[in-house]
């Protein structure tokens, strides 16, 4: 091997799906056009418009004139989802690491996309790694209240024993490596992609979570946001993966209860005006969860509230 190809940096693409994003994705471009890329080279980004209607366009292309990396913009005007999105992503992706990010969050520091590139760099085996994710943490009774229920659950997560599990596996800012997405093709009518794109990896032992990348992003802080989560499919069960991968759904969905109970004194630290009333709502969100008829496609009703800037 030559001196000059040891010496090569690897190739990194970011994929955006948006939907109507103008709060944050101008934020969140310019973030990481700031990013420190000595150690790899960012070769493009991608910004999927699923739908958009707004000004999103107008201000992805407004940078983009000025950015001396390439942003490019995919999509259309009709709206099929993330997730559809996302595996044409999958199908195209010619980079060693694709990083798909939401477009409503907001990324720490300018490193962060390093830090996500270095664990798959040291590890082969590595084969998805997800960000640190975090809640910024919203005004008014009842967004702290909505906000401190969902904050039990990142502590739970977070306590669980193995920590890279699919419980920690969001999809809102992930890292894969190209050869891995490159023979992901999620299945038509999957209600839990992010179940069965953990269960893709090799011997479900190739993915990590790493707390050295943070990202924000704005909880869901009213009520009827609520009831638009509630009809996701996602951690509703998936009768295809039940039905194909039933020893992996019985491994990997239990939490213990000791990591419950760890996540209820976390809470208790933080919020100890909001844990009580916050608890109320994650069991009346599991309560609901199995009585709401989720969506049966793969198009999930905008959460308005968390479509915000952080500025």
């Amino acid at each position: 091997m030559s001196p000059q190809k040891k010496l090569s940096k690897p190739v990194v693409s970011v994929f955006i799906p948006a939907h109507n994003e103008e709060s944050n994705i101008g934020h969140l471009i310019r973030s990481l056009l700031h990013q420190d890329t000595s150690r790899f080279r960012l070769s493009d980004i991608t910004v999927c418009l699923d739908g958009s209607i707004d000004n999103t366009r107008d201000i992805v292309r407004a940078i983009a004139q000025k950015s001396r990396i390439k942003i490019r913009m995919t999509g259309s005007s009709h709206q099929l989802g993330k997730y559809e999105r996302l595996n044409r992503a999958f199908r195209t992706c010619t980079a060693e690491i694709l990083i798909v990010l939401d477009a409503d969050i907001t990324i720490q520091g300018s490193r962060f996309i390093e830090n996500m590139v270095a664990p798959l760099l040291k590890d082969p085996h590595i084969e998805i790694l997800a960000a640190h994710q975090k809640l910024f943490r919203p005004h008014g009774v009842m967004a702290r209240i909505l906000y401190t229920s969902f904050l039990y659950w990142d502590h739970v997560r977070l306590s669980v024993p193995n920590i890279h599990s699919h419980h920690n596996y969001y999809g809102s800012a992930t890292a894969y490596r190209g050869s891995f997405a490159r023979r992901i093709k999620m299945p038509k009518g999957l209600c839990d992609p992010h179940m069965y794109i953990y269960i893709r990896t090799v011997e479900r032992t190739s993915f990590r979570y790493t707390f050295n990348a943070v990202m924000y992003q704005w909880p869901i802080s009213t009520w009827s946001d609520l009831q638009n989560f509630l009809k996701r499919t996602i951690g509703k069960g998936d009768p295809f993966i039940e039905r194909r991968y039933p020893d992996a759904v019985r491994t990997i969905t239990p939490v213990p209860l000791v990591s419950k109970i760890k996540g209820l004194m976390k809470t208790l630290t933080d919020e100890p005006f909001f844990t009580l009333p916050g608890i109320f709502i994650s069991v009346y969100i599991k309560f609901m969860a199995k009585r709401i008829h989720p969506d049966s496609t793969s198009l999930w009703q905008t959460a308005v509230s968390t479509k915000k800037s952080p500025l």
